[in-house]
């Protein structure tokens, strides 16, 4: 995406912010998002410092591996979130783990399409491998034994 700011939230996604930014990480070269459908709040009153969304992808003609759904995960707007976020670096350690280390450890994550942080915004956001059918962990509830397990 280049010099373009980051969004602070789903609601700024566009078809040509994603076109670039998946074009930017070699995930599609000869397509273009024409448009998508989008689920905003996927993790609402669970994913308190940052904002989720499911997102369905349209293209303009097939590629091959280019994903037909991702997660896109963006800064909090509670500012007083936000703020605890900032301090504890929260959203830098996060893009940190994808770029720097997720592919050097034995656990499964989420293959990683975009990845940016500006340290001057805090902003951040990450495009992810949609790991359907997995769900949200609520992290007040937290989880049963058997969820546990997988």
């Amino acid at each position: 995406m280049g010099t373009t700011p980051l969004p602070k939230g789903p609601e700024e996604l566009t078809p040509a912010l994603l076109t670039a930014a998946l074009r930017s990480t070699g995930t599609i070269r000869d397509s273009s998002v024409t448009s998508f459908d989008m689920k905003p709040d996927i993790a609402a009153g669970t994913g308190f410092m940052g904002q989720l969304a499911h997102v369905t992808l349209h293209y303009d003609g097939p590629e091959e591996g280019a994903p037909r759904t991702l997660i896109a995960k963006f800064p909090t707007p509670v500012p007083e979130n936000r703020q605890v976020a900032e301090i504890f670096r929260f959203y830098q350690v996060e893009t940190s783990f994808y770029r720097e280390i997720a592919s050097q450890v034995e656990l499964r994550t989420p293959r990683v399409y975009y990845n940016a942080y500006d340290p001057a915004s805090g902003d951040f956001v990450l495009l992810i491998e949609d790991l359907a059918p997995a769900t949200c962990g609520d992290q007040v509830e937290g989880c049963t034994a058997e969820q546990a397990e997988l």
